[in-house]
């Protein structure tokens, strides 16, 4: 284990402690990070990362510990303060205005105003478009933000803090919903940043990125740090373990065996989605691999009743036309959205109550509400996905994005589905809780389940998926056995439709 370089740092966090009503989120933790340098904070979900983020951008408040930029102390619980003194944060849950333009969300935090306070919108367009242009993305300017996939409204995220200047990006999950092509255009940006002198913590669970794009890597598990690196001195073995400890024994077993066909679905179209046909088997994990804007987000919306859709639809032998997600969980059809703050979780309710909400849909009008043993059944389901005890009184918001993602999981399931769509389902999801969510569905499918998912990480449809349905641009380009495919095909296929390589 090594140290990072002894220059004065940019950043200094030190002695940085938090308790959450008796739950220690942080314990005496320190961070260094040094200008010019892209520096890797990671961890498991329940490590303290997001407390740590909340405690750089002054949303949270420290029982004990300082900070200072520049050498300067910088008062803690003061977002302005914070930002002033050049720390600026893009959270991995977003925090846009969604009832406005791109615009007008990029160029939030630093309004070009002439003498008399009146905004230049010449210049505050230009600089709109030089700061996205910088991070390859084309998205009209004057669309409102509510009406942008999750992974332009991300990229919004990202262009708002470079807009707004500072000297040291906090960026948490910040490819969690981008291709990889938009990635590879941040990670250009991320080094133009700090080329010119800024430096940037890159808060990731793809370790592949991590070593990517970062020069030094600080690990925290249970609330404190657990070894600092320079990232050419470690491996993914080694900080794997600093970690998680051990995960030989997490992977799933992915052999599967289809049944019966569930769903069948013959010439459906919708939105980006044209002329589909698709079958689903009970006892099948189903991969729908393919880039941003091919489809895959929208078939599993059509299947859920999420968006309209045209087509053929037979569920358990039976015509099906879903106008909404409650006829299809009616129907035994569960839709799990990547979104966990627009549209998956009741954020200031507990664990224990978002999963009961499952079981009031599936009541009669006139049934009682039997709280204790909806608490007991939902306790079940949270053992199941691996969310602790001690949590499940808190509000959802207090929770990493990984556990927010474990919690609507266990809801998903609680619905006792007989198809389940999972999109972008380990979204911000740490290794091992991955691994455990894995195995999780692969159990379901040996349970009976018809298991239907996407991932925008195209090597874990390949680990999870008995078979692999590759999209690009609305259509089916391939659809085999999982192991039929490598990851060098799958890219070719979903990108520019070659299949030949192997």
């Amino acid at each position: 284990m090594t140290a990072p370089a002894a220059e004065r740092p940019l950043l200094s966090a030190r002695g940085i402690s938090k308790s959450f009503g008796g739950v220690r989120a942080l314990r005496d933790v320190a961070l260094d990070v040094c200008a010019g340098e892209v520096h890797g904070l990671i961890g498991a979900n329940g490590a303290g990362k997001s407390t740590l983020i909340g405690v750089l951008s002054g949303a949270v408040v420290p029982d004990s510990g300082e900070l200072t930029v520049k050498g300067r102390s910088v008062p803690f619980g003061n977002v302005i303060e914070s930002r002033h003194a050049g720390i600026a944060v893009v959270h991995q849950e977003l925090m846009l205005f969604p009832d406005r333009t791109v615009e007008e969300n990029v160029a939030a935090t630093a309004l070009p105003t002439g003498r008399i306070g009146f905004i230049h919108r010449h210049e505050r367009r230009r600089r709109v478009r030089k700061v996205l242009e910088g991070l390859s993305v084309t998205i009209d300017l004057s669309r409102r933000v509510a009406d942008l996939s999750l992974a332009q409204r991300q990229l919004v995220e990202i262009g708002r803090a470079l807009c707004g200047g500072g000297s040291i990006f906090v960026l948490d999950e910040p490819t969690s919903a981008l291709s990889q092509i938009e990635a590879a255009g941040l990670f250009a940006t991320i080094r133009s940043i700090v080329e010119d002198g800024a430096a940037v913590v890159f808060v990731s669970h793809r370790l592949d990125e991590v070593f990517e794009i970062t020069d030094s890597i600080t690990v925290l598990r249970d609330g404190h740090v657990n070894g600092v690196w320079r990232t050419a001195d470690a491996d993914v073995a080694t900080i794997t373990q600093a970690m998680v400890g051990d995960l030989a024994n997490e992977r799933p077993d992915r052999a599967g065996n289809a049944g019966a066909v569930v769903m069948t679905v013959r010439g459906a179209s919708g939105p980006d989605v044209r002329m589909l046909d698709l079958e689903l088997r009970a006892g099948e994990v189903v991969g729908l691999a393919g880039l941003e804007g091919s489809g895959t987000s929208t078939v599993l919306e059509m299947l859920g009743g999420v968006v309209p859709a045209g087509g053929t639809f037979v569920v358990g032998g039976k015509p099906a036309h879903f106008r909404h997600p409650a006829e299809a969980i009616a129907e035994g059809v569960v839709y799990m959205p990547p979104d966990r703050k627009k549209g998956g979780l009741w954020l200031e309710r507990s664990p224990l109550w978002n999963v009961s909400s499952a079981q009031v849909f599936r009541m009669s009008p006139f049934d009682w509400l039997r709280k204790g043993v909806m608490r007991r059944a939902s306790s079940h389901r949270l053992d199941e996905v691996g969310v602790r005890a001690v949590d499940r009184q808190l509000p959802v918001m207090r929770f990493s994005g990984g556990n927010q993602q474990r919690v609507m999981l266990a809801r998903a399931i609680e619905t006792t589905p007989t198809i389940l769509l999972l999109d972008d389902f380990t979204r911000g999801v740490d290794v091992k809780a991955k691994a455990a969510i894995h195995r999780l569905v692969r159990d379901m499918a040996k349970a009976g389940m018809a298991v239907c998912l996407t991932s925008s990480d195209l090597d874990e449809l390949l680990e999870v998926a008995d078979r692999v349905i590759c999209m690009r641009d609305g259509r089916i380009v391939a659809d085999e056995p999982t192991e039929r495919f490598t990851p060098l095909r799958m890219t070719a296929l979903v990108t520019v439709g070659g299949g030949a390589a192997a």
